[in-house]
């Protein structure tokens, strides 16, 4: 059909347009999600796995919020309104899917009885529609908390001109939300976390350019000094007492030494794409890019395996290496389960267009 032939071409040039090396990067960062997920439901005693932990954690999330502002088109966008319709159904509608579809699998495979998954839905139902940080789901805070920075972003960008004058009152609202915790004001809807990873997105979109620039001007010495600093940094962090940057209910006493970490792993992740670009191992970076497209389906659908082999398999086995077994079985499990489903939408949408 026309429509059918319209949204094929539409993909194809939206495909053609995209950088490589962002869903590369996309698929390396919901690789360390699984993996952080991993040794924090199984094994986080382990020194080295708790130093991989600590580290991912300083900027998986930052450098996500970085690419969704690197991505974003402001001016394909003339009214607030269609630009929050669009990330609505494109955030939102996911969330809700998610929270439906984990629920039902999380009931079949008996990660939880029938009663358990009622009980807890209806003990904290105000948690849900609000998402607060009490919610059962606050595991996919990243949803809402992406929408309304992207809203906040596109306002800055629309009402704003001088970039310094932006990233100004980005840092404004990034310190505000700090308040609201030691205000022990409670998150609503994810809004207080959009108030500090909003200025990750504004980074991403501000700093295009520079953010090429870091990439193709990729040195192994650079990327050998980036290092030492960024693990440097990080342990001056634990050191302090402090272990996990959770952006997710943030809870830390400064908000600045933690950004400025979540920006020397950026830097870090952005000279490893250089160093991949000189590599290309093309079979490698084709496969990595293609977990990177499917990034949001992932981050959705690896609870329901994550839960699942924690229950089965978690305390049977004394060894650091179930970890990486325990990753790697949630990784293939949740990819094939969204292989499942993109199959199923397609059927459905090709059996709308016919009727």
């Amino acid at each position: 059909s026309k429509q059918a032939s319209k949204q094929a071409s539409k993909q194809a040039s939206k495909q053609a347009s995209r950088e490589n090396w962002v869903d590369e990067l996309k698929g390396i960062l919901i690789l360390s999600v699984i993996l952080g997920h991993s040794i924090m439901s199984v094994n986080k005693n382990d020194m080295l796995q708790k130093i991989i932990l600590i580290l991912i954690y300083t900027c998986h999330m930052p450098m996500f919020f970085v690419l969704s502002g690197y991505v974003l088109k402001v001016e394909d966008n003339p009214n607030i309104l269609g630009f929050a319709n669009k990330k609505l159904k494109r955030l939102m509608l996911p969330y809700i899917l998610f929270i439906v579809i984990n629920t039902t699998m999380e009931a079949f495979l008996h990660i939880y009885s029938l009663n358990e998954i009622k009980e807890k839905i209806l003990s904290g139902y105000m948690d849900i529609v609000l998402i607060t940080t009490k919610s059962i789901y606050s595991s996919l805070w990243f949803l809402p908390a992406l929408f309304w920075s992207l809203i906040i972003v596109y306002e800055l960008e629309i009402s704003i001109k001088k970039a310094e004058s932006k990233i100004l009152m980005s840092l404004l609202l990034a310190i505000s939300c700090q308040i609201l915790h030691f205000l022990n004001i409670e998150s609503y809807l994810g809004i207080r976390e959009a108030l500090l990873v909003q200025l990750f997105v504004l980074i991403g979109y501000e700093c295009k350019n520079e953010i090429r620039y870091i990439i193709r001007s990729y040195s192994f010495l650079k990327m050998l000094m980036i290092s030492i600093v960024w693990v440097y940094a990080t342990y001056e962090w634990t050191r302090s007492g402090y272990s996990l940057v959770n952006y997710w209910n943030f809870d830390l006493p400064t908000v600045f030494w933690p950004v400025m970490i979540a920006f020397i792993g950026i830097i870090w992740l952005l000279n490893l794409m250089g160093a991949l670009r000189e590599v290309r191992w093309n079979r490698i970076c084709s496969l990595i890019s293609k977990i990177g497209m499917d990034s949001l389906y992932i981050y959705g659908f690896h609870y329901i395996f994550l839960n699942t082999f924690k229950k089965y398999l978690v305390g049977k086995f004394d060894t650091p290496m179930i970890t990486w077994i325990v990753a790697l079985l949630i990784f293939v499990s949740t990819v094939i389960f969204t292989e499942a489903y993109k199959y199923l939408k397609t059927l459905i949408l090709n059996y709308q267009h016919k009727c």
